[in-house]
């Protein structure tokens, strides 16, 4: 008896530290109402231009953290908040006024804080029920700088939401907002003659 308990003692602390990592269908895409407003946008800005980010990294970036709630805190999740956000600020800029690298104008994003968090849903539905994303940015198009923080919050609504929907859903709006003052910025910057 007394060596089973010594082995639940010695076993406890690594079983506690233990914990399951989840691996969810992220989209990275925009969704086809951002990818139309970008698309509308074509021509309102000089273009095109090179995007560069800073940490050089921040477009790889998977954060492995758990939930905020209770449900969920203990597991692992993978959540690819840089790879997702990176990917529709290219796609809805290459719409707007293109992407392409040696362009003549560069934009800079330094990424100087990057939040995410969520909670998992109740017994009924195994994904995301809430998330919350902060990003703020300072951002150099070449002929001016400027700083700016991006919230966005939300929960399911209507129809049942995929695991990620949520998620998703936040970084389209951080992405797509910060994506929309580099197009005006670059706008309202005059032209060379």
């Amino acid at each position: 008896m007394r060596r089973l308990a010594v082995l639940a003692l010695t076993l406890l602390p690594g079983a506690a530290s233990l914990s399951c990592k989840v691996y969810l269908p992220f989209r990275f895409q925009l969704t086809p109402r951002l990818a139309e407003e970008a698309t509308r946008l074509h021509g309102s800005a000089a273009g095109p231009i090179a995007l560069r980010w800073e940490p050089s990294g921040f477009p790889q970036r998977v954060d492995v953290q758990g939930a905020s709630g209770f449900i969920g805190g203990a597991s692992r999740t993978r959540i690819p908040m840089g790879v997702s956000i990176s990917t529709k600020v290219h796609d809805f800029l290459h719409a707007a006024v293109g992407v392409e690298e040696g362009a003549p104008r560069t934009v800079t994003i330094r990424v100087v804080e990057a939040k995410t968090s969520f909670e998992y849903g109740g017994r009924k539905r195994a994904g995301i029920d809430r998330a919350r994303c902060t990003l703020k940015v300072e951002v150099d198009d070449g002929k001016a700088r400027w700083s700016e923080a991006y919230f966005a919050s939300d929960e399911p609504g209507g129809d049942p939401p995929t695991q990620t929907s949520v998620l998703d859903g936040v970084y389209d709006e951080v992405s797509a907002a910060l994506a929309r003052d580099v197009v005006r910025r670059l706008a309202a910057t005059p032209k060379a003659p």
